[in-house]
């Protein structure tokens, strides 16, 4: 229905053209990252302490970063650079498309172009 009137107004009036135009939804690192911790070296050893049952956490490795996910229906991915180990990136993931209005990610900083190979996962008991 959206890309409908996105037509609509783009035969109407070419200044309307700017309306329908896609977003990505950004946002600031320190408030899209705020629950990342500063450093991860990818490996399992480092994934953080368990805080809550049932919470599944993943270390992916995706070109040039590190992944670090913890989710239930909603969460957030820190992306961490390989050589520093420091946080350069965060996404956060709702269930929902209420981020930017509607968007269900937030992206911030650095964060992947490509696909992501699982290091280690687990769920917190």
């Amino acid at each position: 229905m959206r890309a409908r009137a996105c037509l609509l107004l783009l035969g109407l009036a070419g200044a309307a053209a700017g309306a329908c135009a896609s977003t990505k939804c950004e946002g600031d690192l320190d408030v899209v990252g705020a629950g990342c911790q500063a450093s991860f070296d990818g490996t399992e050893a480092g994934l953080p302490a368990c805080t809550a049952s049932g919470v599944a956490q993943s270390a992916q490795r995706c070109g040039d970063l590190f992944a670090l996910s913890h989710s239930d229906y909603a969460g957030i991915t820190c992306y961490y650079d390989v050589s520093s180990h420091e946080l350069v990136g965060a996404r956060e993931l709702a269930d929902a498309a209420v981020l930017c209005g509607d968007s269900t990610t937030k992206d911030a900083g650095r964060t992947p172009s490509g696909s992501c190979s699982t290091i280690a996962q687990r769920t917190c008991p």
